[in-house]
C-alpha cells in the first residue's frame, strides 16, 4: 500500500519524469544498502525488510515500459540472447557472492540484471513468436493457466519447497512445478468456493473448477 501512496505523489508531481524518478528511487536503494545492518551471510532477497524497498524499482520500470510501448522494437533472438545473458549474470552474482568470503555486498549489483531480465522478458512476451504461441490452442491453456494462478502460486511455493528431492535433478524441478501448481490450484478453488459462499446466488461450480 505504500507504494501506492508514492506512485501517487509520483504520478502528481513527476508523470513526465518517470527516469528522474527511477534513478532517484535507484540511489535511495544503494544508500538504504549501504547503511542497513547486514549479518553475515545476509541474503537481501530473503525475508527482509529491504527487499520492500528495491522491489519499488521494479514497479517504476514497469511504468516506465507502460509510457514508451510505442517506441519499444522487439526482436526475438536478439531479446532471447540478452534474457539469458542476464540470466547468467545475476546467478554468477548471487553464486559469487555466497561463495566467496567477504563478498556479501557485492548482491547489490544483482539487481541490474534482474531488471534486465524483467524488463527482456516483457520484450518476450510481447514479440510475435509469444503472440502467436498464445493463439495456439494448446499454448494458449498452458499461458492462461500459468498467468491465472500467478497469485497463488508465490502464496504457496515458500511452504512447498524442499532439497528432500534434491537428489533427482533436474527432475525435481519439474516435480515440484507439479506439486506447486496443484496446489495453487487446489487455494484457488477454495478462494472461490469461499467467496461465493456469501454470495446471493447460487453456486456456480464451473467457475469454481475453471483452470483459468
Amino acid at each position: 500500500m505504500c507504494y501506492y501512496v508514492v506512485i501517487y505523489f509520483i504520478n502528481y508531481f513527476l508523470k513526465e519524469q518517470l527516469l528522474l524518478s527511477w534513478v532517484l528511487s535507484a540511489i535511495i536503494v544503494v544508500v538504504s544498502f549501504i547503511f542497513i545492518e547486514r549479518p553475515q551471510g545476509y541474503n537481501m532477497y530473503d525475508y527482509t525488510y529491504f527487499k520492500w524497498v528495491f522491489f519499488f524499482l521494479f514497479l517504476l520500470l514497469g511504468a516506465i515500459i507502460g509510457k514508451s510501448q510505442k517506441t519499444i522494437t522487439y526482436h526475438f533472438s536478439l531479446d532471447l540472447l540478452k534474457l539469458m545473458s542476464c540470466i547468467l549474470i545475476y546467478y554468477a552474482i548471487l553464486i559469487g557472492s555466497k561463495k566467496i568470503t567477504g563478498m556479501e555486498d557485492v548482491q547489490i549489483m544483482s539487481l541490474i540484471p534482474l531488471l534486465g531480465i524483467t524488463f527482456y522478458f516483457y520484450k518476450i512476451a510481447k514479440s510475435a513468436p509469444l503472440k502467436k504461441l498464445f493463439y495456439n490452442k494448446w499454448g494458449g491453456i498452458f499461458i492462461k493457466v500459468i498467468g491465472g494462478l500467478c497469485l497463488e502460486i508465490y502464496l504457496v511455493q515458500f511452504v512447498l519447497f524442499t532439497g528432500a528431492w534434491n537428489h533427482y535433478f533436474p527432475l525435481n524441478l519439474v516435480g515440484m512445478f507439479l506439486v506447486i501448481l496443484a496446489c495453487a490450484y487446489i487455494l484457488r478453488c477454495t478462494s472461490r468456493l469461499f467467496s461465493q459462499t456469501f454470495k446471493e446466488q447460487s453456486f456456480n461450480w464451473p467457475a469454481v473448477f475453471s483452470i483459468y
